[in-house]
């Protein structure tokens, strides 16, 4: 008999590009959307590690944390502050 495994095709990404908070404060939500729950803040300057952008949200990881921030207040950043 001939034995068929079939893997999974949906792991996260995880190459990430770093990016800079440009607002104020930023919130990080738990999905891509502005009625999402507020699970944290990102602070003007801070820096935050990007998955993808799509839709106007950018998935990120700050503080351990996944969620989304609106992609308008955030750029690449070149590695000088």
């Amino acid at each position: 008999t001939t034995e068929s495994t079939t893997e999974s095709t949906t792991e996260e990404q995880t190459t990430t590009t770093t990016y800079i908070c440009t607002a104020k404060t930023l919130n990080v939500r738990s999905f891509a959307s502005t009625s999402a729950p507020v699970i944290g803040k990102i602070k003007k300057g801070e820096i935050v590690n990007v998955y993808y952008i799509s839709d106007g949200f950018a998935k990120v990881t700050y503080k351990g944390r996944s969620g989304y921030v609106s992609d308008k207040y955030i750029v690449r950043h070149n590695g000088y502050r």
